[in-house]
């Protein structure tokens, strides 16, 4: 198949997570035999750029098979949605349009957007949903939210997931190390809650045993910072990777609200690395860990203090920990890892070409 990627904004050198999706996307398409064309947005060497002019663009669109759009939070600018509806629609009625839906409109409440830029933006997807032909959901209350909220009827979940990782040697012993990592400048984090448990961790006997190491772009600017917690800032996915075999335990704590319909790609990263994960309450998470018969690692009453004494019975029990490390391992590689994750969604976009609805 020939695909065009549109709103693909992808570099190499980034540290955001959403490019470890991009990244198994490209890699599983490339295996399989199809070509890529994107934007000049897109800086992968897999995938080709398409002309800056928009009659070079359309005559490249005119026999693709696929016009696939990756989304966030806001209604793709005119540069590529401008394709996806009459007039230029009809230049190209050959290639089906598949967004792909990794949140929803509201969380454009946690990056400092207001009330009436959210409702334009739902407004446009839903004058522009009549053309999509499927709508690929990160989780199920995205697409329950597509149906009912934008109107989409035809759509499929597909979570995230992680690459497994060959089992590190156990990391020290002289701390228990606890990673966070993600984009914190996203107010959708409970940040209040980590760093209150972790207040409490060493003001009282524990001290300093429960080490909190925060990744990604915003935890450098996270202020007042307890002794047994340390922000590395924005760091390469490589670096990262490389952190987590010197960990006991993974982190993912969300506020509720928009992260409830998300499909937290950290947490699939500490499955992946073998890490026992202790989250707050969310739909995927939820199932997840009830599947590994995990649900002590929920913070259910979402209490700094609950945080604190779950971390501080992980810290005290290496076998346990084992025991998480064997069933987060376990499940990743039956059922969340990119390559099985991507060879279904390949399935049913080969599908919907050679079938159209």
């Amino acid at each position: 198949m020939k695909l065009v990627l549109s709103n693909y904004h992808y570099r190499p050198e980034h540290p955001g997570g959403g490019h470890l999706h991009i990244e198994a996307f490209i890699r599983q398409a490339v295996e399989a035999g199809h070509s890529l064309h994107a934007w000049d947005t897109c800086r992968h060497p897999s995938v080709r750029t398409l002309p800056a002019g928009l009659i070079g663009q359309g005559w490249q669109l005119r026999d693709a098979d696929l016009l696939y759009v990756r989304l966030h939070e806001a209604y793709p600018r005119k540069p590529f949605s401008r394709w996806f509806t009459p007039p230029l629609r009809r230049f190209i009625p050959r290639p089906r349009l598949v967004w792909e839906f990794n949140t929803i409109p509201e969380q454009g409440t946690c990056i400092g957007q207001q009330p009436w830029e959210i409702e334009l933006n739902k407004d446009a997807f839903r004058r522009a949903a009549p053309h999509c032909d499927l709508a690929v959901c990160v989780s199920e209350p995205i697409a329950a939210y597509v149906r009912e909220e934008l109107g989409i009827q035809h759509t499929l979940v597909l979570p995230n997931g992680g690459h497994l990782r060959p089992p590190a040697p156990p990391p020290p012993a002289d701390a228990f190390n606890v990673i966070w990592a993600g984009s914190a400048y996203i107010r959708w984090n409970d940040f209040e809650l980590l760093l209150a448990a972790a207040r409490q961790l060493h003001a009282g006997p524990a001290g300093n045993k429960v080490r909190f190491h925060l990744y990604g772009p915003g935890t450098e600017k996270l202020a007042d910072l307890p002794a047994n917690v340390r922000a590395y800032g924005p760091t390469p996915h490589d670096e990262v990777s490389a952190a987590f075999t010197r960990m006991h335990a993974g982190l993912c704590l969300y506020l509720p609200g928009p992260a409830d319909y998300s499909s937290p790609l950290k947490f699939y990263d500490c499955l992946a690395a073998g890490l026992p994960v202790v989250t707050t309450p969310q739909q995927q998470m939820d199932a997840v860990q009830h599947e590994m018969e995990s649900d002590a690692l929920i913070v259910t009453d979402r209490r700094p203090e609950t945080l604190a004494r779950i971390l501080l019975e992980l810290a005290g029990d290496e076998a346990r920990r084992d025991t998480h490390a064997r069933r987060a391992r376990a499940i990743v590689a039956q059922t969340f890892n990119w390559p099985r994750l991507m060879t279904k969604l390949f399935e049913h976009l080969e599908d919907l070409v050679k079938n159209p609805r």
